[in-house]
């Protein structure tokens, strides 16, 4: 026998061993998929389903790349194991990397694995999390005939910036090791995924009627949406008469099964906290939650299946939405001036994971309901969208007139000139499941939508100032003493005022005006400031917007002025253009050093084909190139290049004629 069929034999062997050790959730539910060529498709419900693991390994060997992308508790850590051990039956080679054990120690590990080039992290990803023993050499070194499927579970369980690494790393090994394939699991949220034309996207379906009646004959009598999640139908099954399910929502639910008095729970949560803050990871440190929470907290939840300790003083709950859930009561029990950006951060892994969010909006009602989404805004809309849009229609706990609100900030994102925030505007406003959102999701054009918010009465003062506000038009004349709204400490009517103040019409002066409030110390007001003067190219407003982005302190108001400039230039006369490009370029290296800030250039060059200006290809080209040269990462310069092909797709797409640009 060869050394390679060796290897296999040892790998199988090993593999298999794996499997056993896991406890599949009895009964066995049919866990049906919905498959889609890209993110649009999905989040419009399109596509085919695929009703078994079997038919998902051959539709993932087939295409290559597939991310399965669902809520907390539909059961993607337990469909990975089924394709696991389908896989494994049928002679193909699975790799599981479990990134739901990722530790505050490996963050430090990855940046030094990283330092050089983020491809450099593949052998620590498979030897860390896959648990054979192999790694990437080893695998590389499998008998060329043997088909490998990666399967990455919990990648909503690191931060974005890294989920977006790994991604990377996966699509490359993809492309360069013979008859290989990955199945991802994460959130319901889309992602930027690397060569996004070669994955197939797929989500976890509800459970079907039929078959939720054959478990619990009582579904339809109890009401409760939450059971058609398999976590939280299994967990019923599994209670005992004292504990019977009979809460509608996930926060309740979760909060009856938890073998802890309401004391127990606050402090527990306040540690669960303490805990994503501090290591920005499922697993933390037992001995300092222990300390915060006392001895018969932990055995209580070690008793109860829901703590797991490792051999090394490690602890993690055994599933995720344990955590999140008490994360969530935390926050919601929280004063709303304590509703902060530093909160909303921590707690949602730096926005890669709003699931704790959303259940926390759950356990709030009337004017607390409305005070959190408010905040929410004020950090991420997006993450305000997404809150609202996880619970039912008949769970409703924000106002008529918040909703209204949210629904229309994301409509007019959905026509920002910027392709990705448009895609996130239309992904959150899909999520709504309350019929008053559907003519904000149906909107053909801006007047369209405030034609929809028009329809919208209200009870509460504020609305009706902030709608007439939003509703105003682009012949409009906004005077400099509207625009003191600017620095309203409301974040809504700030940043209304904010939008409105770029698209009506605004006298020079005045906007001459704005460029003297960037002396406040309120950070909040100076981004306001930067993102209005986007709108008004001149050479003024080009030296302040150089200024922000040099030397303002707050990467926010940095974030909005790099974006501001491209705005403008996108507004701009040719010699304008060449000002802006220039201006850019000349500052490649401390934009690079930026991650968010040059993230933020990447998405705002990208603009969409409806409103593309003349020679904005050449504009894009030309920075494009003096970024990609800066750079010896290959991870790097295959993402600027993926940004110079989404801005020739757009360019090309519309009206103007263009040439295209050639190959980096």
């Amino acid at each position: 026998m060869s050394s390679r069929e060796d290897r296999l034999k040892d790998f199988f062997a090993r593999s298999s061993e794996l499997a056993s050790t896991w406890v599949m959730p009895e009964p066995v539910f049919k866990l049906r998929t919905r498959w889609s060529s890209d993110y649009d498709r999905l989040f419009a419900e399109e596509g085919h389903i695929v009703d078994d693991e079997r038919a998902i390994v051959d539709l993932t060997i087939e295409k290559g790349r597939a991310i399965l992308s669902s809520r907390a508790g539909e059961g993607k850590t337990c469909m990975l194991r089924r394709v696991f051990i389908n896989a494994l039956q049928r002679g193909i080679a699975p790799i599981l990397l479990d990134l739901k054990r990722w530790s505050p120690d490996d963050y430090r590990a990855w940046a030094d694995w990283t330092s050089r080039s983020v491809l450099d992290g593949a052998d620590f990803l498979i030897t860390r999390f896959s648990d054979t023993g192999f790694g990437i050499l080893e695998l590389d070194h499998l008998p060329p005939t043997v088909e490998k499927l990666i399967l990455v579970d919990g990648l909503n369980e690191i931060t974005t910036a890294v989920g977006s690494q790994v991604l990377e790393i996966v699509d490359t090994m993809v492309r360069n090791q013979m008859r290989t394939s990955v199945l991802v699991a994460d959130r319901s949220v889309r992602r930027e995924l690397p060569s996004a034309d070669r994955w197939s996207i797929g989500t976890i379906l509800p459970m079907e009627r039929d078959e939720l009646l054959t478990y619990r004959a009582d579904f339809e009598e109890k009401g409760a949406a939450v059971l058609k999640s398999p976590f939280f139908l299994n967990a019923s099954l599994h209670a005992d008469s004292a504990s019977k399910f009979d809460e509608t929502s996930r926060s309740a639910y979760l909060s009856q099964r938890l073998p802890l008095t309401s004391d127990q729970e606050s402090v527990a949560a306040a540690a669960a906290y303490a805990a994503y803050f501090t290591s920005k990871s499922r697993v933390f440190d037992l001995k300092s939650f222990s300390e915060a929470v006392g001895d018969d907290v932990v055995q209580a939840l070690r008793d109860s299946s829901d703590l797991v300790v490792s051999d090394s003083g490690e602890a993690y709950f055994s599933h995720h939405i344990v955590h999140d859930y008490l994360c969530s009561r935390y926050l919601a029990a929280l004063q709303t001036r304590e509703w902060t950006p530093e909160v909303f951060s921590a707690i949602s892994f730096d926005s890669a994971s709003f699931d704790a969010i959303a259940m926390a909006f759950e356990q709030l009602n009337g004017d607390r309901a409305d005070a959190f989404l408010r905040a929410l805004y004020d950090w991420n809309l997006y993450a305000a969208g997404y809150a609202l849009g996880q619970i039912s229609a008949n769970e409703g706990s924000a106002s008529i007139e918040v909703r209204a609100m949210i629904y229309a900030m994301l409509a007019e994102k959905r026509f920002d000139p910027v392709v990705a925030t448009r895609q996130r505007a239309s992904d959150a406003l899909m999520l709504m499941k309350f019929d008053d959102a559907t003519p904000f999701k149906k909107a053909s054009s801006f007047a369209d939508a405030q034609e929809a918010l028009s329809a919208f009465t209200g009870t509460r003062g504020w609305f009706g100032d902030w709608k007439q506000l939003f509703l105003t038009r682009s012949t409009e004349r906004i005077a400099i003493e509207q625009l003191q709204m600017l620095k309203d400490a409301d974040s809504v009517i700030g940043w209304t005022m904010a939008n409105v103040a770029k698209r009506a019409l605004v006298d020079q002066k005045d906007v001459d005006s704005l460029g003297e409030w960037l002396d406040t110390p309120n950070a909040t007001v100076r981004w306001r400031v930067v993102h209005v003067l986007g709108a008004y190219p001149c050479e003024r407003n080009i030296a302040i917007l150089r200024s922000a982005l040099d030397e303002d302190g707050d990467r926010n108001v940095r974030y909005g002025a790099v974006r501001s400039l491209v705005e403008l230039a996108a507004r701009a006369d040719s010699a304008t253009k060449t000002h802006v490009s220039r201006l850019l370029i000349d500052r490649v290296e401390k934009i690079t050093e930026q991650p968010r800030i040059k993230k933020e250039l990447q998405n705002a060059i990208v603009l969409d084909r409806s409103v593309v200006p003349t020679a904005w290809l050449e504009f894009a080209t030309e920075i494009i190139r003096a970024f990609y040269a800066q750079t010896d990462a290959i991870d790097e310069r295959d993402s600027w290049r993926a940004t110079l092909a989404a801005v020739e797709t757009e360019c090309l797409a519309s009206n103007e004629q263009v040439v295209r640009s050639g190959r980096l």
